[in-house]
């Protein structure tokens, strides 16, 4: 099946196709897909300003395209198809940061709020506002 490369290539291919058959015939199956670090062959951080090193330029370019694979079949299938995908690459790609709802990094950000462990009541407001990271379907 070839490298790493291709593995991550197949996987999104079937995935993505499938929930675009879904689609198209109207199955009764989720409009999710929740994809957990589709980048463990390339593992790019550009987060700290991080060099573009010659070597790890075309992991970057494979994994920016990547991205505008998924973006692209979200838009095709809009409202149709939430992707959500954790991952620890962190991109500059216009493709990807726009998409970046939430980082979390150095302890900012958590899946469960450190007040929460340390016993705070900071409120939750389970209402979404206006700007709803949902409300296009996409979240990265």
């Amino acid at each position: 099946m070839g490298g790493g490369g291709n593995w991550l290539g197949y996987h999104l291919a079937t995935l993505l196709s499938l929930h675009e058959w879904f689609a198209e015939h109207d199955l009764p199956v989720p409009r999710l897909l929740i994809l957990d670090q589709p980048s463990p062959v390339y593992f790019p951080s550009d987060y700290e300003n991080a060099g573009p090193e010659p070597e790890r330029e075309a992991d970057r370019t494979s994994l920016r395209r990547a991205f505008e694979v998924i973006t692209e079949v979200i838009t095709n299938l809009a409202p149709g198809l939430q992707v959500i995908v954790m991952e620890h690459a962190d991109l500059q790609a216009p493709v990807f940061s726009t998409a970046v709802v939430e980082r979390w990094r150095r302890g900012q950000g958590a899946l469960v709020p450190r007040e929460w462990i340390d016993g705070g009541t900071a409120a939750v407001d389970p209402t979404p506002d206006d700007g709803d990271a949902f409300s296009d379907g996409r979240l990265f």
